[in-house]
């Protein structure tokens, strides 16, 4: 059972909840931890962070995607590195653009991001 949340915008990740190694079968980690492991670090988590901490953490993130929800936008604030939000999907397109030289948003496919 493994699982990894890119760092950048901490909008893709992955859960695998299938043994693999001996260490994996002795962490004694059910696939479900495992998931929500990986969901709390999408909503910007640390590892070691304490469940109050990382409640702390996320608590920004629900209210700014509750005020998405009322204006409209379905959208989940994704959360840098640095703790910093991302609000609007173009945000993390332009975060993504700048790893790609000449990329363009999707929403514009002419201009650069």
């Amino acid at each position: 059972m493994l699982g990894a949340v890119e760092r950048r915008t901490h909008t893709k990740g992955y859960a695998v909840a299938r043994t693999g190694s001996l260490n994996q079968a002795l962490a004694f980690t059910s696939p479900a931890e495992i998931v929500l492991h990986e969901v709390l670090h999408m909503l910007g988590c640390a590892h070691g962070a304490t469940p109050n901490a990382c409640r702390d953490q996320v608590r920004h993130p629900r209210e700014q995607a509750r005020e998405n929800r009322a204006a409209g936008r379905d959208f989940f604030p994704a959360v840098t590195a640095g703790g910093r939000l991302i609000t609007t999907r173009p945000g993390v397109e332009r975060r993504f653009a700048r790893l790609r030289p000449g990329a363009t948003c999707a929403a514009d496919a002419a201009r650069p991001c």
